[in-house]
Order: C-alpha cells, then sequence, then structure tokens
C-alpha cells in the first residue's frame, strides 16, 4: 500500500471510529477497555489461541493467552452492574486464513446493554451502520439488511437443511459434498 493510500484509510477509520463513538455516546453506552491476555483459554470452540509467557524474575512464569473477542470480560461487566458497554478490541485468532479481507489480528467492535434482545441489538446495529458510514461506503453494505434465519441461510447458499442435519456426522458428509 502506498503511502498516501495509507493515510487515506488512517483518515478514514479515524473517522468511523469517532462516528461510531459519538453513536454509542448519544445512546448513553460506556466505553469500556478490557484485558488483551487472559491468565485462561476464553472458551471458543472453533478457534485457535495464541498463547504467550509471562517471565519475571520475582514471579513464577505463567501462560497466557490473547483473547479471540473481549466477549467475556465484557459480559462480566454487564453482569457486575455495567448497563450498556461498547469496545473497539484488538482480537487475535491463530490458525486463520491471511488475506486482503481477513487476518489473525483486527480490531472488533463488540456491544452488550440489558435488556436487549437479537432483534433490538439487529435494529441497533442497522441504526449504527446508517448513521456513522464514510460517504464512499457502497450501498449494498447499508441497510436495510436482509434478515434470515441461519436454516435459511444454509438452505440457499449450501443447499443444506440444519433441520434434516442434527448429527454432526450428516454435517460432515455435507461438507464433503460441497468441497469444505
Amino acid at each position: 500500500m502506498k503511502h498516501i493510500d495509507k493515510l487515506k484509510a488512517a483518515k478514514n477509520r479515524s473517522t468511523l471510529y469517532s462516528n461510531i463513538r459519538n453513536f454509542f455516546n448519544q445512546k448513553n453506552y460506556l466505553e469500556v477497555e478490557t484485558p488483551s491476555l487472559s491468565p485462561t483459554l476464553i472458551p471458543e470452540s472453533t478457534i485457535e489461541n495464541f498463547s504467550t509467557q509471562f517471565t519475571s524474575e520475582f514471579l513464577p512464569s505463567k501462560e497466557l493467552y490473547l483473547i479471540p473477542s473481549p466477549e467475556i470480560f465484557m459480559k462480566q461487566l454487564i453482569s457486575e452492574g455495567f448497563p450498556s458497554i461498547y469496545q473497539f478490541s484488538k482480537c487475535f485468532r491463530n490458525s486463520e486464513q491471511i488475506g486482503k479481507q481477513h487476518n489473525i489480528e483486527f480490531t472488533m467492535l463488540e456491544y452488550y446493554s440489558i435488556n436487549m434482545d437479537e432483534q433490538d441489538s439487529i435494529e441497533l446495529t442497522s441504526e449504527m451502520i446508517s448513521k456513522t458510514h464514510l460517504k464512499d461506503c457502497p450501498s449494498w453494505a447499508l441497510p436495510p439488511f436482509r434478515k434470515m434465519s441461519v436454516n435459511d441461510a444454509m438452505k440457499q447458499y449450501c443447499d443444506v437443511d440444519l433441520e434434516k442435519c442434527q448429527k454432526q456426522s450428516l454435517l460432515c458428509e455435507n461438507d464433503i459434498k460441497l468441497g469444505i
């Protein structure tokens, strides 16, 4: 990436972060910052974690893990009485593909609020994107978004009916047929 492209990307990122912060702040969400290192593995069954070693001449060595998402720490805050929170968090996922749209280290926006269900979250996310997007955002990336169940998406895009594939072996057979 050329210097001028990097500069433009950095400015766009800064503007987008500012827009998103303003959006959540106006809705009385509190921006939080949770740890990037965890003393235990975060339970994510399909995600490989990065580990590192803490060393000190005064304390015993200890294995630590880079977080794949801030979810567990943010949910702890919610359980402690924080009402509505959001965070831009560095996340790390090992054994992932690397490309223009995918990296092993990335920034995730995550938010939680008490008394919200998944439909409220869908509406809030759509509103956030509507109000915070950059001028040159492509129209396909803007609301209204098509809503569908996971089963409907699997039927349409993978020709798999999850209601008929309740066993892992049946899903694996479908994966093989699809070349996954």
